[in-house]
């Protein structure tokens, strides 16, 4: 569900933003409600930026992992609490802090990070498959 929110904005802002609506191929609505989520996301979470890659945009760690990543490992990792939080910090050359700014992002957004280590895990599979299939061809 959407609403309608009108809002004035000095004209150098608008043309920036018609400039990168026209770079992403976004439109100017699209972008502008992308940039106030993303906004109101860092000011909650401060260690956290977004990114963008051939999977779309993506949370990610400042300086660090992607959310994702971080807590796909911290899902497999054999260790539980302070543990896993510094086996993670350790894997991921991270301060425990990031890992928890990770784990704080993840908690408030679990089904968008689920939707992403899913997907990582489906696509994973499905390259696995295809390198067995060719494996299969040159034996």
């Amino acid at each position: 569900m959407s609403e309608m929110v009108s809002l004035r904005m000095a004209s150098n802002v608008v043309e920036e933003l018609e400039t990168a609506a026209r770079r992403t191929g976004q439109s100017r609505s699209a972008l502008i409600a992308r940039y106030v989520d993303e906004g109101l996301r860092r000011d909650r979470h401060p260690r956290i930026t977004f990114k963008d890659g051939p999977s779309g945009r993506r949370a990610a760690i400042v300086g660090g992992p992607d959310v994702w990543e971080l807590m796909s490992f911290i899902e497999e990792v054999d260790a539980r609490g302070d543990e896993a939080l510094a086996q993670s910090a350790q894997s991921f050359s991270l301060p425990v802090e990031d890992v928890h700014a990770g784990l704080a992002y993840a908690a408030e957004y679990t089904e968008e990070i689920r939707a992403r280590i899913d997907l990582n895990r489906q696509v994973a599979g499905e390259a696995f498959a295809a390198w067995q299939a060719q494996q299969e061809l040159l034996a």
